[in-house]
């Protein structure tokens, strides 16, 4: 058997490179020191001269041993690219809305992440989390599904973390003339609709005017 010696300075710089966080190394002693009666209530009561035997013992046997525990540190938390527990809660108002043909419908929003990922904002691409729309006619047929997405945060926006709870300005596309129900459900782009994980969807009634009403 070749056995090759170990350099502890090398593993530690390899494993900082694969993500670990820290590095101990074990400090013991196997061979027993055999101490008189005496010498070892000495050595109980911290007595110099069997202490530093005792430390001499140990210097000696660990010139051939390393045993060693590499850590990751706290697993990372898990976020909005993965579907598993995505959920979350939305308030909207007005419950109804009135608009006139080619203005947009603007409501409010507030949103929670209630699950325990970590949600992605728009500028992460797949994962991203946004506050989506369905737009059904009133005899509940479908106009458009994923008629909308809104972002959550503003600009490149931020990540929402468990339990954060986000305001948001919702201004949809202008809608032809007639009565809808518009359906709001949070989605996690290229991931899944939160409904699919028993999220509730939140529904407002909207109706568009002739403009010269």
């Amino acid at each position: 058997m070749i056995e090759n010696d170990i350099r502890i300075e090398e593993i530690w710089r390899l494993a900082q490179r694969a993500g670990f966080t820290d590095l101990k190394l074990a400090v013991f002693l196997l061979e027993p020191l055999l101490l008189g009666v005496g010498e070892f209530e000495e050595f109980l009561r911290g007595g110099r001269d069997s202490t530093h035997e005792f430390i001499k013992a140990t210097r000696a046997f660990m010139q051939n041993q390393r045993n060693f525990f590499l850590y990751k540190g706290p697993p990372a938390p898990r976020d909005s690219r993965y579907r598993y527990g995505l959920t979350g809660r939305i308030s909207l108002s007005p419950a109804t809305i009135t608009v006139r043909e080619g203005e947009p419908v603007k409501l409010k929003a507030i949103v929670t992440n209630d699950s325990k990922s970590v949600w992605l904002p728009v500028s992460a691409g797949a994962g991203a989390v946004m506050l989506g729309c369905h737009v059904h006619y009133a005899d509940g047929s479908v106009f458009r599904e994923s008629y909308q997405w809104v972002a959550l945060t503003s600009g490149e926006g931020h990540k929402i973390f468990p339990g954060e709870t986000v305001a948001v300005d919702v201004e949809l596309s202008a809608l032809p003339r007639g009565p809808y129900v518009l359906e709001f459900d949070l989605v996690s782009n290229n991931v899944c609709w939160f409904a699919m994980n028993g999220s509730e969807v939140v529904r407002v009634g909207a109706e568009v005017l002739r403009r010269d009403l």
